[in-house]
């Protein structure tokens, strides 16, 4: 298992989306299901070709670098990286880093919500780290985590719990860690490390893949395989609204390239997959993003 090696795809959900959705980034309208840039508006459509349909969307289980963007629109994790990777906050209000590196103290936003209402508290994270200490097959991320206190002996099902997990309240959490360790943060803000509600996730089992509850800034609203996934702004959003109404993911399966070329040039697209160097394609006058995969 190789960290570095994740970082494309996290470009792929920070970077792509990140100043299209948050207060601040660009405003974009709908008109008649075509995307304009309008600084005083809110609102519009913003419509993504995935060339595969993603196996799950449940963060603890994607593998394939279509899954990760969508869950990146559905989850939030403890902190998230900026356009730049710099660690910013996320679910965590704040943290603070303690015992020379050994624990960390995470606070939790009270004003964090899963997109069916509830409020965002730190057993769900603590069920979130748990399952993917045994998540089968293992995250990318486990060896970062294994550092957790007790982790090893949680994961051989030596122990039932982990010593290192350390609920204080509803909204403070204390990890900690056999050794100092300075990517722990980073692996934090990795998609599989996403927060799910423990309610949710054990109420719907292994159907929670197809049926995705989290706290990020777009709700999952409908998915009909190997055609489309539908994504709706969620208002309650700790951070604010997001300016899009509404992110539709067209899904090519076994589809040459030239569709989705062909569907961009007639305005069905915002972006579209480039491989090397390609002539710039005109979209109707709309302003081009373009993703290199």
């Amino acid at each position: 298992m190789n960290f570095p090696r994740l970082t494309p795809i996290l470009l792929i959900g920070v970077i792509s989306f990140g100043l299209l959705l948050f207060p601040g980034a660009a405003k974009l309208e709908d008109k008649k299901d075509n995307l304009s840039v309008d600084p005083d508006r809110h609102g519009g459509i913003y419509r993504v070709p995935l060339r595969g349909n993603p196996p799950t969307l449940d963060p603890a289980y994607v593998k394939d670098q279509f899954g990760a963007a969508v869950v990146q629109q559905i989850f939030d994790g403890l902190v998230q990286f900026n356009p730049y990777l710099m660690i910013l906050p996320a679910l965590a209000e704040t943290w603070r880093v303690e015992d020379r590196g050994k624990t960390y103290r995470f606070l939790l936003r009270k004003n964090a919500r899963f997109h069916n209402g509830k409020p965002v508290s730190v057993q769900d994270v603590v069920f979130s780290i748990s399952r993917l200490l045994r998540a089968d097959p293992p995250p990318a991320i486990l060896p970062h985590l294994l550092k957790i206190s007790g982790a090893q002996d949680y994961t051989n099902h030596k122990s039932g719990m982990i010593a290192g997990l350390q609920p204080v309240n509803d909204h403070v959490l204390l990890i900690k860690l056999e050794e100092p360790y300075t990517p722990f943060l980073t692996a934090l803000g990795m998609y599989q490390a996403k927060i799910i509600p423990k309610a949710e996730a054990s109420r719907l089992g292994n159907r929670f893949g197809q049926n995705p509850v989290g706290s990020g800034p777009f709700r999952f609203v409908s998915w009909e395989e190997n055609t489309l996934i539908r994504l709706e702004r969620f208002s309650d959003y700790y951070a604010g609204p997001s300016f899009l109404d509404r992110i539709d993911y067209r899904i090519y399966p076994g589809v040459g390239y030239e569709k989705i070329v062909a569907d961009f040039q007639k305005g069905m697209l915002e972006e579209m997959p480039v491989y090397g160097t390609v002539p710039m394609v005109e979209n109707h006058g709309h302003q081009q993003i373009i993703d290199y995969f």
